[in-house]
Parts: C-alpha cells; structure tokens; sequence
C-alpha cells in the first residue's frame, strides 16, 4: 500500500506546487513524518530533494 501512495506522491511533487504536507495527507498519511520516512525508504531521499531533482519546467 504504501507502493502505491509514494508513487501517487512522486507524481504529484512534480505536476503540482502543492506543499509536501499537503500531498502526505492526500496520498492517505497520517502524519508528515511518517510520510517522510516511508517516502525516504523508498526513494533514497526527502520528498522535497525528489521535487527538486524531477521538477517540470
């Protein structure tokens, strides 16, 4: 379950400007730092590294 959430969090950083706290409680989180960490596990750093290394310009 988890997959998934991080995966529909990944696509929104990049398409939207929504803040990170924003998208962790969208994508079903109950906490930012539970979402921190679980997104950190899966994809080696912060939500907000991963926005600034994917961002559509």
């Amino acid at each position: 379950m988890n997959e998934l959430r991080v995966a529909r969090a990944c696509k929104t950083l990049v398409e939207t400007t929504q803040s990170v706290s924003e998208i962790a409680f969208l994508t079903g989180f109950q906490s930012l730092s539970n979402f921190n960490r679980v997104f950190a596990d899966a994809k080696g750093m912060a939500p907000s590294q991963y926005r600034s290394r994917h961002h559509r310009s």
